[in-house]
């Protein structure tokens, strides 16, 4: 017998927005997965979206926000194991561009420091941000999430240096 795969019901909170539209697209047509009203998993995009009440009415919530990254008990994802919680922090956008090789180098070679330097296009910023004929050296909080993430991800506790910088591109 061949593999037959559960097409999973999953929802958007927040699917106006830049990432919300950005899910949608990935998730509208997706063999794995089918958009619904009564969903198992929920994709948090919106600003006043109650993660913890989703979680306690049994579904497994991945917040794009930043609010439950820094707690303790919530795992923020891509993480070396799945832990079985139903509260899941998606990462700082700036840690896709690195994060995915430290996990095998810190468990094989051990990390004793990381240096960061990004270059982000205005996009990142929201809509309404403009930035013209200039770079702005310093992102509002970036750095610190920049800094903090990686070593909750590894459960890791080493000195991480870091420069975001934004450019006048779009993404």
């Amino acid at each position: 017998p061949g593999w037959s795969p559960h097409v999973i019901p999953v929802a958007i909170l927040g699917a106006t927005g830049m990432v919300g539209q950005h899910y949608l697209s990935l998730l509208q047509d997706h063999p794995w997965f089918s958009l619904s009203d009564d969903p198992e998993i929920v994709f948090v995009c919106n600003p006043v979206a109650d993660a913890y009440a989703l979680a306690r009415e049994g579904k497994t919530v991945i917040d794009n926000r930043s609010l439950h990254r820094a707690e303790p008990l919530v795992p923020v994802q891509p993480h070396h194991h799945n832990p079985p919680v139903s509260l899941i922090a998606n990462p700082n956008c700036t840690l896709q561009s690195f994060l995915l090789p430290l996990p095998p180098l810190h468990e094989h070679f051990g990390i004793a420091q990381l240096s960061v330097t990004t270059l982000q296009a205005t996009s990142g910023a929201g809509r309404d941000f403009r930035l013209s004929d200039t770079c702005l050296s310093h992102i509002p909080d970036e750095e610190h999430k920049t800094q903090t993430e990686p070593l909750k991800i590894l459960d890791a506790d080493f000195p991480i240096s870091v420069q975001c910088t934004r450019v006048p591109v779009s993404h």
